[in-house]
């Protein structure tokens, strides 16, 4: 079997697909050769960036594994528990994406696009004589998704009863636009007033890729004290946060 067997993707991130081969009764079967075939079709999109050659102990599989093009790699289940560890962050909230462990049993491939479509994986098992079942398949789609930033310029230091702006910058660096409106909502700590007309949380509309929105903000300090502003950026899932000191 292959999991996922269906998943959306940003492009230019990765995604790792992960076979298991069983015996005929349901137990995981180690040092089993497993071919990994991008299908090529005329709208294709998608290339193998890394498969599962780890050693295989005394097997000696590893100096069998390989990778022909980026359309093809050959790999083996292994024997023992890998880890693997992704570099990813995940662009909704720059959390990073968790590394996960393939068990006995299973080996792995990894692909990626720097364009929108899909990749359609084939996973062929030769040593499974029935041709019903030494095949599974998976598909990719790959999505240009927004991705955004927020900034502050806030005052290093200001007068009680105090008059001051301080600006607010949105940026959509992704690839594209976003799902929905771009609300901002500022974080005003206490002794912190609006002074202008301006009400949170405030609507950006629809940011494109590369599209930056900027407007200011005029507050006034009502008490001392050193006052952390907190702003946040969010269309749809995308989120976006920064803070500063006055």
């Amino acid at each position: 079997e292959i999991s996922p067997v269906e998943d959306t993707n940003p492009t230019k991130t990765q995604h790792t697909f992960v076979v298991t081969v069983y015996d005929r009764d349901g137990r995981p079967v180690p040092n089993v050769q497993v071919h990994w075939i991008l299908a090529r079709t005329g709208d294709a999109v998608g290339d193998i960036v890394a498969f599962d050659d780890q050693d295989l102990g005394e097997s000696g599989a590893k100096a069998l594994t390989r990778k022909t093009d980026n359309q093809y790699s050959v790999s083996y289940t292994n024997e023992q528990p890998q880890t693997l560890h992704r570099g990813n962050r995940w662009v909704a909230d720059e959390a990073r994406w968790t590394d996960f462990e393939v068990g006995n049993g299973q080996t792995w491939c990894t692909i990626t696009s720097p364009v929108e479509g899909d990749s359609h994986m084939i996973a062929y098992v030769p040593a499974i004589h029935d041709g019903l079942r030494h095949k599974v398949f998976a598909v990719k789609h790959w999505q240009r998704v927004p991705h955004l930033t927020v900034k502050q310029e806030c005052a290093e230091r200001v007068h009680v009863g105090m008059e001051y702006d301080y600006v607010i910058t949105v940026e959509n660096d992704g690839e594209g636009a976003t799902p929905g409106d771009t609300m901002v909502m500022d974080n005003l700590p206490d002794g912190i007033q609006i002074m202008d007309d301006t009400t949170f949380p405030v609507n950006l509309g629809v940011l494109e890729a590369g599209e930056v929105e900027e407007f200011t903000v005029r507050v006034r300090a009502d008490n001392h004290g050193m006052k952390v502003n907190q702003v946040e950026a969010r269309a749809g899932e995308f989120v976006a946060r920064a803070a500063c000191t006055t």
